[in-house]
C-alpha cells in the first residue's frame, strides 16, 4: 500500500490526500478508527434494540459481530496494512475490546459466559474477515443461535 496508490484510487492528488493524512500510518489509524467508531454506532443501535436483561451487552456484541460478518465492505485490507505498519496502529480496536469485556463483568458470575460468547463470535467475524471460515452458511446461523440459547438461558 502506498500513498500514491491510495490517492489515485480515491482519486484525489497525493498532496491533497498528505494535506489530510501527512503519513501513510495517519491515513491506516484514520481507517482503523472510522472502522471501530461506525462498528461501536452499530452495536449502540444494537444495544438499544436489545430487551433489558444482565446479558445484554453480550447479546448487543453477539449480534454486532454476526451482522458485520455479512458485511459487503471489509476492512481486511485496512487491518493487515494497519498490523503490518506497526501493532500500536491497532490500539482503538484494543480500547474498544477493553471496553466492551469491562461491560460484561457486571454481573461477576455472567462473565465467563459473556466472554465466550463475545470471544466465539469475534472469532467467527476474524475467520470470515481473512475469508478462513469453514462453516456454510447453515451452520453459521445454528452457531449464532447456540450462542442466544446460551445466553438466554443465563439471562
Amino acid at each position: 500500500m502506498t500513498l500514491e496508490a491510495v490517492a489515485e484510487k480515491a482519486g484525489v492528488s497525493k498532496g491533497g490526500l498528505l494535506y489530510h493524512f501527512p503519513t501513510k500510518e495517519a491515513l491506516l489509524l484514520a481507517l482503523v478508527k472510522r472502522f471501530m467508531d461506525r462498528f461501536n454506532e452499530k452495536r449502540l443501535r444494537l444495544l438499544e434494540a436489545t430487551d433489558e436483561g444482565s446479558l445484554r451487552e453480550a447479546r448487543a456484541f453477539v449480534q454486532g459481530a454476526f451482522d458485520s460478518g455479512t458485511d459487503a465492505e471489509r476492512p481486511r485490507a485496512a487491518f493487515l496494512a494497519a498490523a503490518a505498519n506497526g501493532i500500536e496502529l491497532l490500539q482503538p480496536i484494543k480500547e474498544y475490546y477493553q471496553a466492551r469485556f469491562a461491560e460484561f463483568a457486571e454481573p461477576d458470575e455472567a462473565f465467563p459466559l459473556c466472554a465466550v460468547a463475545a470471544l466465539a463470535a469475534d472469532g467467527l467475524w476474524m475467520l470470515e474477515l481473512m475469508q478462513l471460515s469453514p462453516l456454510s452458511p447453515e451452520q453459521r446461523e445454528r452457531v449464532k443461535a447456540k450462542l442466544f440459547e446460551l445466553l438466554d438461558a443465563a439471562g
